[in-house]
Protein backbone atom coordinates (compact mmCIF):
# COMPACT_ATOMS: atom_id res chain seq x y z
CA UNK A 1 0.00 0.00 0.00
CA UNK A 2 1.26 3.45 -0.97
CA UNK A 3 3.22 5.47 2.09
CA UNK A 4 3.68 9.42 2.16
CA UNK A 5 7.48 8.60 1.53
CA UNK A 6 8.24 5.47 0.12
CA UNK A 7 5.43 4.13 -1.90
CA UNK A 8 5.30 0.49 -0.37
CA UNK A 9 3.02 -1.72 -3.55
CA UNK A 10 1.58 -4.33 -1.83
CA UNK A 11 0.59 -5.64 -5.47
CA UNK A 12 0.47 -9.54 -5.66
CA UNK A 13 -2.31 -11.94 -4.82
CA UNK A 14 -0.36 -14.85 -4.41
CA UNK A 15 -1.81 -17.28 -1.55
CA UNK A 16 0.92 -18.63 0.78
CA UNK A 17 3.14 -18.80 -1.78
CA UNK A 18 1.16 -20.91 -4.08
CA UNK A 19 0.77 -18.78 -6.76
CA UNK A 20 -3.13 -18.04 -6.04
CA UNK A 21 -5.71 -15.51 -6.54
CA UNK A 22 -5.95 -13.62 -2.45
CA UNK A 23 -8.11 -10.59 -1.48
CA UNK A 24 -4.81 -8.42 -1.55
CA UNK A 25 -5.42 -6.85 -5.20
CA UNK A 26 -9.05 -8.22 -5.44
CA UNK A 27 -10.43 -4.69 -5.80
CA UNK A 28 -8.30 -3.96 -9.07
CA UNK A 29 -9.57 -7.16 -11.02
CA UNK A 30 -11.92 -7.10 -13.57
CA UNK A 31 -11.01 -3.51 -14.77
CA UNK A 32 -12.30 -2.37 -17.85
CA UNK A 33 -11.29 1.20 -19.37
CA UNK A 34 -7.96 3.57 -19.99
CA UNK A 35 -5.22 3.00 -16.91
CA UNK A 36 -4.05 6.90 -16.72
CA UNK A 37 -0.17 8.21 -16.17
CA UNK A 38 2.14 10.81 -16.39
CA UNK A 39 4.92 10.04 -18.66
CA UNK A 40 6.76 11.84 -17.32
CA UNK A 41 6.91 9.55 -14.19
CA UNK A 42 8.15 5.83 -16.16
CA UNK A 43 11.36 4.62 -16.84
CA UNK A 44 12.42 5.44 -20.12
CA UNK A 45 15.38 3.46 -20.33
CA UNK A 46 14.74 0.20 -17.58
CA UNK A 47 17.96 -0.75 -16.29
CA UNK A 48 17.95 -4.06 -13.84
CA UNK A 49 20.74 -5.02 -10.97
CA UNK A 50 19.60 -8.16 -9.51
CA UNK A 51 20.83 -9.03 -5.90
CA UNK A 52 20.59 -12.78 -4.73
CA UNK A 53 20.63 -12.55 -1.06
CA UNK A 54 21.04 -15.83 -0.30
CA UNK A 55 23.79 -18.49 0.38
CA UNK A 56 21.63 -20.83 -2.31
CA UNK A 57 22.69 -18.75 -4.62
CA UNK A 58 26.37 -18.86 -3.65
CA UNK A 59 26.00 -22.76 -4.11
CA UNK A 60 24.28 -22.89 -7.49
CA UNK A 61 25.55 -20.52 -9.13
CA UNK A 62 23.90 -21.67 -12.20
CA UNK A 63 20.89 -20.29 -10.75
CA UNK A 64 21.91 -16.94 -10.74
CA UNK A 65 22.96 -17.43 -14.96
CA UNK A 66 19.60 -18.34 -15.19
CA UNK A 67 17.89 -15.65 -14.07
CA UNK A 68 20.21 -13.13 -15.32
CA UNK A 69 19.83 -15.03 -18.89
CA UNK A 70 15.20 -14.47 -17.80
CA UNK A 71 15.95 -10.51 -17.35
CA UNK A 72 18.16 -10.04 -20.70
CA UNK A 73 15.48 -12.27 -22.60
CA UNK A 74 12.63 -11.23 -21.21
CA UNK A 75 14.31 -7.46 -21.35
CA UNK A 76 14.26 -7.31 -25.06
CA UNK A 77 11.46 -9.26 -25.86
CA UNK A 78 8.41 -8.23 -27.37
CA UNK A 79 6.46 -8.89 -24.00
CA UNK A 80 8.11 -5.78 -22.66
CA UNK A 81 8.51 -3.74 -26.16
CA UNK A 82 4.62 -3.52 -25.33
CA UNK A 83 5.23 -1.02 -22.75
CA UNK A 84 6.79 1.75 -24.54
CA UNK A 85 2.54 3.21 -24.98
CA UNK A 86 3.42 4.17 -21.44
CA UNK A 87 7.02 5.49 -22.06
CA UNK A 88 9.07 2.41 -21.05
CA UNK A 89 11.88 2.03 -23.83
CA UNK A 90 14.39 -0.98 -24.48
CA UNK A 91 15.47 -2.41 -20.91
CA UNK A 92 19.08 -3.82 -20.19
CA UNK A 93 20.62 -5.90 -16.96
CA UNK A 94 22.88 -3.93 -15.73
CA UNK A 95 24.64 -6.05 -13.43
CA UNK A 96 23.95 -8.58 -10.69
CA UNK A 97 25.84 -9.93 -7.25
CA UNK A 98 25.44 -12.68 -4.78
CA UNK A 99 25.15 -11.76 -0.85
CA UNK A 100 24.92 -14.56 1.84
CA UNK A 101 22.12 -13.61 4.33
CA UNK A 102 23.15 -13.87 7.98
CA UNK A 103 20.86 -14.82 10.64
CA UNK A 104 20.61 -10.93 11.65
CA UNK A 105 19.23 -10.30 8.23
CA UNK A 106 16.70 -12.94 8.57
CA UNK A 107 15.43 -11.56 11.79
CA UNK A 108 15.07 -7.99 10.70
CA UNK A 109 13.47 -9.27 7.34
CA UNK A 110 10.94 -10.78 9.36
CA UNK A 111 10.09 -8.08 11.76
CA UNK A 112 7.43 -6.50 10.08
CA UNK A 113 9.94 -3.65 9.36
CA UNK A 114 10.21 -3.12 5.72
CA UNK A 115 12.34 -0.14 5.55
CA UNK A 116 15.44 -2.56 6.26
CA UNK A 117 15.90 -3.87 2.85
CA UNK A 118 15.63 -0.03 2.05
CA UNK A 119 18.58 0.32 5.05
CA UNK A 120 19.96 -2.58 3.46
CA UNK A 121 19.95 -1.40 -0.40
CA UNK A 122 21.74 1.74 1.00
CA UNK A 123 24.59 -0.27 2.72
CA UNK A 124 25.69 -1.94 -0.15
CA UNK A 125 25.41 0.69 -2.31
CA UNK A 126 27.80 2.80 -0.25
CA UNK A 127 29.89 -0.15 0.33
CA UNK A 128 30.30 -0.93 -2.79
CA UNK A 129 28.81 -4.46 -2.93
CA UNK A 130 26.35 -3.47 -5.58
CA UNK A 131 28.29 -1.46 -7.74
CA UNK A 132 25.04 0.20 -9.64
CA UNK A 133 25.07 3.67 -7.75
CA UNK A 134 22.05 5.81 -8.31
CA UNK A 135 22.69 9.41 -10.39
CA UNK A 136 20.99 12.21 -8.81
CA UNK A 137 17.74 12.81 -10.24
CA UNK A 138 18.02 9.31 -12.11
CA UNK A 139 15.02 7.31 -12.14
CA UNK A 140 15.77 4.16 -14.61
CA UNK A 141 17.75 1.17 -12.11
CA UNK A 142 15.79 -1.15 -10.49
CA UNK A 143 17.44 -3.35 -7.85
CA UNK A 144 15.64 -6.46 -7.83
CA UNK A 145 16.43 -8.10 -4.41
CA UNK A 146 15.46 -11.69 -3.87
CA UNK A 147 14.65 -11.85 -0.29
CA UNK A 148 16.74 -14.41 2.16
CA UNK A 149 15.19 -17.93 2.23
CA UNK A 150 12.80 -18.39 5.47
CA UNK A 151 11.57 -15.11 5.33
CA UNK A 152 8.31 -13.40 4.85
CA UNK A 153 7.84 -9.51 3.20
CA UNK A 154 4.12 -10.44 3.52
CA UNK A 155 2.03 -13.65 4.21
CA UNK A 156 0.33 -13.48 0.84
CA UNK A 157 2.20 -11.69 -1.62
CA UNK A 158 5.06 -12.83 -3.87
CA UNK A 159 6.93 -9.21 -3.55
CA UNK A 160 6.23 -5.68 -3.85
CA UNK A 161 8.24 -2.72 -5.15
CA UNK A 162 9.01 0.16 -3.39
CA UNK A 163 10.60 4.00 -3.94
CA UNK A 164 12.78 6.49 -1.86
CA UNK A 165 15.43 9.11 -2.09
CA UNK A 166 18.76 8.37 -2.35
CA UNK A 167 20.41 11.49 -1.74
CA UNK A 168 19.05 13.27 1.61
CA UNK A 169 17.89 16.11 -0.47
CA UNK A 170 14.59 17.54 -2.06
CA UNK A 171 13.42 15.68 -5.12
CA UNK A 172 11.41 12.97 -6.89
CA UNK A 173 12.57 9.95 -5.94
CA UNK A 174 15.14 7.83 -7.71
CA UNK A 175 15.61 4.54 -5.36
CA UNK A 176 14.17 1.69 -6.49
CA UNK A 177 13.64 -1.61 -5.59
CA UNK A 178 11.91 -4.87 -6.03
CA UNK A 179 11.47 -7.21 -3.57
CA UNK A 180 10.89 -10.90 -4.45
CA UNK A 181 9.97 -13.82 -2.00
CA UNK A 182 8.00 -15.81 -4.39
CA UNK A 183 11.46 -17.74 -5.36
CA UNK A 184 11.63 -19.72 -1.82
CA UNK A 185 8.10 -19.94 -1.06
CA UNK A 186 7.52 -23.24 -3.17
CA UNK A 187 9.99 -25.06 -1.43
CA UNK A 188 10.45 -25.99 2.32
CA UNK A 189 13.94 -23.95 4.19
CA UNK A 190 15.38 -27.68 3.78
CA UNK A 191 14.63 -28.55 0.20
CA UNK A 192 16.47 -27.79 -2.69
CA UNK A 193 15.26 -26.76 -5.75
CA UNK A 194 17.02 -27.42 -9.15
CA UNK A 195 18.04 -24.02 -10.91
CA UNK A 196 15.76 -24.35 -13.45
CA UNK A 197 12.74 -24.66 -10.98
CA UNK A 198 13.99 -22.18 -9.30
CA UNK A 199 13.60 -19.53 -11.62
CA UNK A 200 10.17 -21.41 -12.85
CA UNK A 201 8.57 -20.47 -9.45
CA UNK A 202 9.58 -16.87 -9.57
CA UNK A 203 9.54 -15.14 -13.00
CA UNK A 204 6.02 -14.88 -13.19
CA UNK A 205 6.31 -12.87 -10.26
CA UNK A 206 9.26 -10.74 -11.10
CA UNK A 207 7.68 -9.91 -14.40
CA UNK A 208 4.79 -8.77 -12.49
CA UNK A 209 6.76 -6.66 -10.40
CA UNK A 210 9.35 -5.33 -13.28
CA UNK A 211 6.24 -4.17 -15.63
CA UNK A 212 4.78 -2.47 -12.06
CA UNK A 213 7.88 -0.71 -11.20
CA UNK A 214 8.77 0.43 -15.10
CA UNK A 215 5.34 2.45 -15.27
CA UNK A 216 4.61 3.88 -11.82
CA UNK A 217 7.91 3.54 -10.10
CA UNK A 218 7.31 6.38 -7.58
CA UNK A 219 3.06 6.28 -7.43
CA UNK A 220 2.96 8.92 -10.08
CA UNK A 221 3.20 7.13 -13.30
CA UNK A 222 0.38 4.99 -14.13
CA UNK A 223 -2.39 3.60 -11.72
CA UNK A 224 -5.94 4.41 -11.06
CA UNK A 225 -7.39 4.74 -8.22
CA UNK A 226 -11.13 4.80 -8.44
CA UNK A 227 -11.06 0.66 -7.70
CA UNK A 228 -11.30 0.72 -3.95
CA UNK A 229 -7.56 1.34 -3.27
CA UNK A 230 -8.19 5.64 -3.51
CA UNK A 231 -4.23 6.02 -1.83
CA UNK A 232 -2.37 3.57 -3.97
CA UNK A 233 -4.57 2.59 -7.10
CA UNK A 234 -4.60 0.00 -9.12
CA UNK A 235 -1.59 -0.66 -11.64
CA UNK A 236 -1.17 -2.64 -14.58
CA UNK A 237 -0.42 -5.78 -13.34
CA UNK A 238 -2.52 -5.66 -10.32
CA UNK A 239 -5.48 -5.79 -12.92
CA UNK A 240 -4.81 -8.94 -15.29
CA UNK A 241 -3.36 -11.49 -12.49
CA UNK A 242 -6.70 -13.03 -11.79
CA UNK A 243 -10.73 -12.37 -13.09
CA UNK A 244 -12.50 -10.19 -11.09
CA UNK A 245 -14.36 -12.80 -8.19
CA UNK A 246 -11.47 -15.59 -8.41
CA UNK A 247 -10.36 -14.54 -4.71
CA UNK A 248 -12.89 -16.43 -3.85
CA UNK A 249 -11.94 -19.80 -5.55
CA UNK A 250 -8.52 -19.26 -4.78
CA UNK A 251 -8.00 -19.95 -8.30
CA UNK A 252 -3.94 -20.04 -9.75
CA UNK A 253 -2.45 -16.62 -10.81
CA UNK A 254 -3.30 -16.40 -14.98
CA UNK A 255 -0.08 -16.22 -16.18
CA UNK A 256 1.57 -17.33 -19.66
CA UNK A 257 5.17 -18.35 -21.34
CA UNK A 258 6.60 -15.81 -23.71
CA UNK A 259 10.16 -17.22 -25.37
CA UNK A 260 9.70 -19.96 -22.90
CA UNK A 261 9.73 -17.82 -19.57
CA UNK A 262 6.67 -18.06 -17.33
CA UNK A 263 5.60 -13.99 -17.61
CA UNK A 264 1.89 -12.45 -15.77
CA UNK A 265 0.07 -10.63 -18.26
CA UNK A 266 -0.58 -6.81 -17.84
CA UNK A 267 -2.87 -4.05 -18.65
CA UNK A 268 -2.52 -3.31 -22.59
CA UNK A 269 -4.03 0.52 -22.67
CA UNK A 270 -4.10 0.94 -26.47
CA UNK A 271 -5.85 -2.82 -26.81
CA UNK A 272 -8.60 -2.58 -23.86
CA UNK A 273 -6.93 -6.27 -22.88
CA UNK A 274 -4.68 -7.92 -21.08
CA UNK A 275 -0.99 -8.21 -22.59
CA UNK A 276 0.16 -10.56 -24.40
CA UNK A 277 -3.19 -13.29 -24.10
CA UNK A 278 -5.57 -10.57 -24.90
CA UNK A 279 -8.63 -11.39 -22.59
CA UNK A 280 -10.24 -9.33 -20.21
CA UNK A 281 -10.85 -10.83 -16.56
CA UNK A 282 -13.56 -8.88 -16.28
CA UNK A 283 -15.65 -11.15 -18.76
CA UNK A 284 -15.89 -15.05 -18.81
CA UNK A 285 -12.79 -16.22 -20.18
CA UNK A 286 -12.10 -19.74 -20.77
CA UNK A 287 -8.40 -19.73 -19.42
CA UNK A 288 -6.70 -22.08 -16.90
CA UNK A 289 -7.09 -19.76 -14.10
CA UNK A 290 -10.80 -18.51 -14.18
CA UNK A 291 -13.26 -20.48 -12.32
CA UNK A 292 -16.11 -20.05 -15.15
CA UNK A 293 -17.88 -16.92 -15.94
CA UNK A 294 -17.66 -13.84 -14.20
CA UNK A 295 -20.37 -11.57 -13.49
CA UNK A 296 -19.81 -7.60 -14.17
Amino acid sequence: MAKSRNLTRLSRAANSGLGRCGEVNNPCHGWTGVVPGNRNHVMASPKIYAIYWDKYFKEHPDAVELMNRFFKEILASAYMGQLKQYGVGAGTLSGSVVVPADSAARSQVNSDHPEYIEVQLRTWIEQGIVTERPARGERNPLYVIFVPRGTSIGECLCGYHQSARFEKTPGDNDLFWAAIQEWHHDFSPTSEPSPPQMVDSCTWCVSHEMVEAFTNPDGQGYHTNDQGHPDEGCEIGDICECAKGSAKMKTPILKTQVDGWWVEPYWDNENQSCYPLHVVPRMAVPLHGYEGPIGT
